[in-house]
Parts: structure tokens; sequence; C-alpha cells
């Protein structure tokens, strides 16, 4: 089984190398941002072995929170491209708690 979901991601990432564009029209590198909202889907509490899904007081205990993000990509080849994103993410609990995450992508 996982032989053949491996094999199906390969598949995937190999079919967006077949159809993607040669060069990037704009240039070969790109800065950007990104800002949004996150909502909390589900949490698993590992000590109680629960899965809570949605957010609010009862389920997950999150309310709406944000995410924003700098990121910088370079061309090495007409069809890939390699960079890196630094982002900073946060989440009120119910008790009013911030939750704040620093993912990096490289």
């Amino acid at each position: 089984m996982k032989r053949f979901l491996l094999l199906g991601l390969l598949m995937c990432i190999i079919a967006t190398m077949a159809f993607a564009v040669p060069y990037y029209d704009k240039g070969n590198q790109m800065f950007s941002f990104t800002l949004g909202t996150t909502f909390p889907t589900f949490t698993y509490f590992f000590e109680d072995k629960d899965f809570r899904v949605g957010f609010g007081e009862n389920n997950t205990g999150a309310k709406v929170g944000g995410y924003g993000a700098i990121s910088y990509q370079v061309f090495n080849s007409p069809t890939s491209a390699i960079g890196g994103e630094i982002g900073y993410d946060f989440n009120f609990s119910a008790s009013n708690m911030l939750f704040t995450a620093v993912p990096f992508y490289a």
C-alpha cells in the first residue's frame, strides 16, 4: 500500500513538471508577501486521546487567527526553482492565551 501511495505521489510530481511553463515571464526570481486568516480545523489531545474538530469553546478551543509570510524564490532551471519562506502564525485559545508559530520553509 505504501509503495502504491509513493508511486502515485511521484506520478503527480512528474505530471506537474511535464506541464510546467519553461520560463517565468516576469524575470528569474520572485519576492512575495502572504497575509491571511487561519481556521483551527482539528486538534488532537495526546493525554486524553481525544480528537476535536471545528473552532469554538467546546471543540478545538481556538479562535480564528492569522498568518503572514515573506518568501523568495530563484529559478535554477527552466522548470524548477529553489527558495525559502519565513512566516508568523497566531491563534487565540478559548482562555485568550496566544499561540504562535514561526515556520521556516526551504
